[in-house]
């Protein structure tokens, strides 16, 4: 039944997040098809069911309505940059200049 595959691999999930503190699941060829499941669920997440949505939810697969607001909504204003001095338009504090020598 398709109900007991999505909660076979959820509960695969569960205890992948509990030992590595992620739901990054490697293609590594031990879990393949842990990673591709997730992949899936992403892609299709318009088309699961309310349970399945928060259960990802949940566990970090797919963002919450709030981090989804606060990362898109106010994106962060870049901080101003200063304007490029060129070193030639940097006086030198003990030298002086041509003209100012041939007055002396």
């Amino acid at each position: 039944e398709l109900g007991d595959e999505w909660d076979y691999y959820y509960r695969r999930l569960q205890i992948f997040e509990q030992r590595y503190n992620h739901v990054n699941v490697p293609r590594d060829g031990k879990r393949d098809d842990l990673h591709d499941w997730i992949k899936l669920q992403k892609a299709k997440s318009a088309y699961l069911t309310q349970e399945r949505v928060s259960a990802l939810q949940i566990i970090g697969v797919l963002p919450t309505k709030l981090s989804h607001e606060l990362a898109y909504s106010n994106p962060p204003i870049p901080p101003k940059r200063s304007k490029k001095i060129e070193p030639s338009a940097v006086k030198k504090k003990n030298k002086q200049s041509p003209a100012a020598v041939k007055q002396k």
